[in-house]
């Protein structure tokens, strides 16, 4: 739904706007290059951080003691739950995760979830 991810990019630049602003206010730091600092630790630290959580962590972990579908649903909706403005997003976000653990055992291995988390950071953030 469109409409969903509209809203969802809607919500996420007005966040990273009001958390320029509220750095540019508290340091002094004039916004273009704080700007550019905060796009890139949401775009990419937060991805990876995520993605080894998420998919690295916690995924592994739940697949250690069952099945993988059951680990890839049980993730993915805590994933969700963690970015829940709406229930939109949260479905929207369960989906990428699913897809996210999908890349992730296909390949074995996090690189493409996080190439994935970035690219879909960095269409958020600009």
């Amino acid at each position: 739904n469109w409409t969903v991810m509209t809203d969802f990019i809607n919500s996420s630049l007005t966040e990273n706007r009001r958390v320029v602003t509220a750095s540019d206010e508290a340091t002094g730091i004039g916004g273009n290059h704080l700007h550019l600092l905060l796009i890139l630790v949401v775009v990419f630290v937060r991805a990876v951080a995520e993605e080894c959580l998420f998919r690295g962590l916690i995924f592994e972990s739940l697949a250690f003691r069952s099945n993988a579908w059951s680990s890839a649903m049980l993730t993915s909706l805590l994933f969700a739950f963690l970015h829940l403005p709406s229930i939109g997003t949260a479905a929207m976000m369960c989906a990428f995760s699913l897809i996210a653990i999908a890349l992730r055992e296909y390949y074995g291995s996090l690189v493409p979830a996080v190439v994935l988390h970035v690219g879909f950071n960095a269409i958020v953030a600009i």
